[in-house]
């Protein structure tokens, strides 16, 4: 949520198997209102990309919700934030989970794992859902590093930014990625390999 509202890129993709607008079940809940409560002071000069989900038929319509939600967010200007809603090419699901920043079209920062759009991962009223995701992000940025320290240090639970890690049951790595390595040079640095890795979403998606 730091990412998305502190403005360090004006390129967006969030990818996920669920997104939870559970206005259709008892116990309401919407993942899109803490995207609305952290969008980005200027949305019009951000786009975001969205692709899902892996059931269309129990989730398909809290999909459709999410993105009209997102799709609601203007700035003063009255200009809304450019949402561009994708599904997988040739099936009906998609299971990946990457969140990806770029910034005039460098990437910034990405999170790739196993948490969806959902209640367990972005419910900031309890502690954070008992997954394990990779976050990468170039630290040579320095707005970009302080966002990210800052949640993972267990510090960041002021409005505004993301809660932090609850640290009685997670634990954080962190290392340094080396091109240099011998298994990492075929692939070239960090950031070419999330250039790749936003492609493959791409290619393996399509426009809804």
């Amino acid at each position: 949520m730091s990412a998305f509202s502190a403005g360090i890129g004006d390129e967006y993709l969030l990818c996920s198997g669920f997104f939870q607008e559970k206005k259709y079940k008892v116990n309401s809940y919407f993942a899109s209102d803490s995207f609305l409560a952290h969008a980005p002071s200027k949305p019009c000069k951000v786009s975001i990309t969205t692709v899902g989900i892996y059931d269309p038929h129990s989730w398909g319509v809290q999909y459709n919700d999410f993105v009209a939600k997102l799709s609601s967010i203007k700035c003063a200007c009255r200009i809304p934030l450019s949402v561009k809603q994708r599904k997988r090419k040739g099936s009906n699901k998609w299971h990946a989970k990457v969140f990806m920043v770029k910034d005039n079209g460098q990437p910034q920062l990405a999170i790739i794992g196993s948490s969806n759009i959902t209640k367990n991962a972005f419910d900031e009223m309890k502690g954070w859902n008992r997954e394990c995701d990779v976050l990468i992000w170039n630290s040579s940025d320095e707005l970009t590093d302080r966002l990210i320290r800052t949640a993972i240090s267990g510090q960041g639970e002021q409005h505004g930014q993301a809660p932090g890690v609850d640290l009685q049951f997670s634990d954080v790595f962190i290392s340094t990625y080396d091109s240099e390595d011998s298994l990492n040079t075929r692939h070239g640095n960090m950031q070419s390999r999330l250039e790749l890795l936003w492609q493959d979403v791409m290619d393996a998606s399509e426009e809804v």
